[in-house]
């Protein structure tokens, strides 16, 4: 049992599309019975998983944190469709080219995204199922994750630390990485 054999190591669970949705859940489950091991939990292009009460019961644990990366172009992130689908963790969004930005707790999401009524035609203009292109897959893989992370040598990061980077605004806070 790693909790009595190892009681002060910190967990780390990760996975990309189907298996960000598992690791997300199982870190949940890890952070809520083991309380004195410190959970992280850092995906890769995750679906929303729950509603807003699952979001909160997240985010009530307080030895878990949820960093999730979501490539810019890629529309799965935004499955399944419907309002009562939200988000959970903190969301850094890579764009195109190599700009970064993160949304802590997911909010000050762009309104094209969050607000679109029409959100399934949304996705599927954007992976192009009517016009039967596969961008939006290649936009999902986790090759294009790691193309863009590794093509932006170290934006990503200092975008946020306190070298050169604006880092993060929330409730008048700013946080930067050290």
């Amino acid at each position: 049992n790693l909790e009595t054999r190892k009681p002060f190591f910190d967990v780390v669970m990760t996975g990309h599309s189907f298996g960000a949705a598992m690791a997300t859940i199982a870190s949940f489950r890890y952070a809520s019975s083991n309380s004195q091991m410190r959970v992280s939990c850092h995906v890769f292009g995750s679906p929303r998983i729950g509603g807003e009460e699952w979001r909160q019961l997240i985010h009530s644990v307080p030895n878990l944190r949820i960093y999730r990366t979501e490539n810019g172009s890629d529309p799965y992130v935004l499955l399944p469709s419907g309002n009562e689908w939200i988000h959970c963790g903190h969301a850094i969004q890579m764009g195109d080219g190599s700009e970064f930005k993160a949304r802590r707790f997911d909010r000050d999401r762009s309104s094209t995204t969050s607000n679109n009524h029409n959100l399934l035609g949304f996705v599927q203009a954007k992976v192009g199922m009517a016009q039967g292109s596969s961008q939006g897959k290649v936009d999902h893989d986790i090759q294009s994750y790691d193309e863009k992370l590794t093509s932006s040598g170290d934006k990503w990061f200092t975008d946020f630390c306190e070298v050169k980077g604006k880092g993060i605004r929330a409730n008048n806070e700013r946080r930067t990485l050290a």
